[in-house]
């Protein structure tokens, strides 16, 4: 069988001059009785039921009455987010100012540590300056990328993937490391039989990949809230900075001019489960709104052909009002683990007492459990913004879908 190439599966996707919208959605048959077509396994297929929803168990549901939904979830972030707020501006503004003045007071008997504790806390602030600048030229050049080389990107991965491996064999197997050398081995196996198992559904993936693309550049708008949504995450990193300053300073016992902190244990703790949900919560508010836009961009395209469409004010509005608990909810579950990961991260470095191959296990196990955690949710999140279900529900349908459909792609 020839591959069909990635230009002609555009066409049959997209059509030559006409919208996404107006066509059908193309898949990859593994079984041909699933679809009830009479097509080899593996070829490229038209299925119109899976878009617009025909006879054969269609994806699309029923969008849910505007209601608040996990309302104590979206609740309880905000009480917390008031109070790193609190800590932030009352207690690290405070405990800056006094380290400052105690400074200055040194520095009048020969000392310089007032100027450098202000160009320590301003490189923070122009750190996250232009961390958000490259954020968005990387973003950008990525956007370009991906619109006019998408094949190429997702062969040229896979290709890396391996020769990164091989890299590592050769680096083990020169330093004579001959267990862990076959170890990567193995793995570069695996990756190399993974590339050459998936390398014909690439052309697929790289339509599926212009098609969202397509989708993201008619509304150029969310592009637009990607990097405001960027911005304020680095105000955030400086807002808890401040907290964990202030809580810090709060908890510090001074004797002879010599402060030492003592925080607690539930302060840390607490503080960096803090970061870690609200920075889940700042990018999956926008993971939802995106989401929200590409539906409406497919089932309503008259609502979603403008940079600024009135489908980006409507899925952002609905992801930071109905949906905003359900979305803190699933944030919080990831924060959690993360949280833990964290700890267990900071355990084996400070690991005096020989667990460090438990505690190594331990965090190996925490973050796949997070990458597991993150890539549920993403799927979760679609359903949030496509029809405004509450978290535990989207994760059925989640469910539901993997169980019906067995996508692999």
């Amino acid at each position: 069988m020839q591959e069909p190439k990635i230009d002609d599966i555009s066409e049959r996707l997209l059509g030559p001059e006409q919208s996404p919208h107006e066509q059908p959605v193309i898949s990859v048959v593994e079984d041909a009785d699933a679809f009830g077509a009479t097509v080899p396994s593996g070829e490229f297929v038209v299925d119109p039921t899976m878009a617009q929803g025909g006879a054969g168990a269609p994806l699309r549901a029923e969008p849910q009455q505007p209601e608040y939904r996990d309302a104590p979830f979206a609740l309880a972030f905000f009480a917390q987010l008031v109070l790193v707020f609190f800590f932030a501006f009352s207690w690290g503004v405070s405990a800056l100012r006094q380290e400052s003045d105690d400074a200055a007071g040194n520095g009048n008997d020969g000392g310089g540590a007032s100027d450098e504790d202000s160009v320590s806390l301003s490189g923070v602030l122009w750190l996250c300056f232009l961390t958000s600048l490259a954020s968005i030229a990387i973003s950008a050049l990525s956007l370009h990328i991906m619109t006019h080389h998408a094949e190429t990107l997702i062969q040229s991965s896979l290709i890396a993937s391996c020769c990164f491996i091989g890299f590592m064999v050769f680096v083990f197997f020169a330093d004579g490391i001959i267990s862990l050398a076959c170890l990567w081995l193995v793995i570069l196996l695996l990756t190399a039989i993974y590339a050459r198992t998936v390398w014909y559904r690439i052309p697929f993936a790289a339509a599926n990949l212009r098609t969202a693309l397509s989708a993201i550049q008619t509304n150029a708008g969310v592009c637009i809230l990607a990097y405001v949504v960027s911005f304020l995450a680095n105000i955030w990193v400086v807002v808890w900075f401040l907290a964990f300053i202030g809580v810090s300073f709060r908890e510090s016992s001074c004797s002879d001019g010599v402060c030492q902190s003592n925080m607690n244990v539930p302060s840390i703790i607490l503080l960096i489960l803090s970061f870690h949900w609200t920075s889940q919560v700042i990018k999956n508010v926008l993971h939802v709104t995106v989401s929200g836009v590409v539906g409406t961009w497919w089932f309503a395209p008259a609502d979603a052909l403008s940079v600024f469409s009135p489908a980006i004010m409507d899925s952002f509005s609905r992801a930071t009002t109905y949906s905003f608990g359900s979305i803190c909810m699933g944030s919080l579950l990831v924060a959690l683990i993360q949280t833990l990961q964290t700890l267990a991260r900071n355990a084996r470095r400070n690991d005096r007492g020989g667990g460090g191959l438990l505690l190594c296990i331990l965090e190996c196990i925490l973050h796949l459990l997070s990458r597991i955690a993150i890539y549920f949710n993403k799927w979760a999140y679609v359903y949030l913004g496509l029809y405004g279900y509450d978290y535990l529900t989207a994760g059925k349908k989640v469910l539901e879908l993997f169980e019906s459909r067995g996508w692999t792609t």
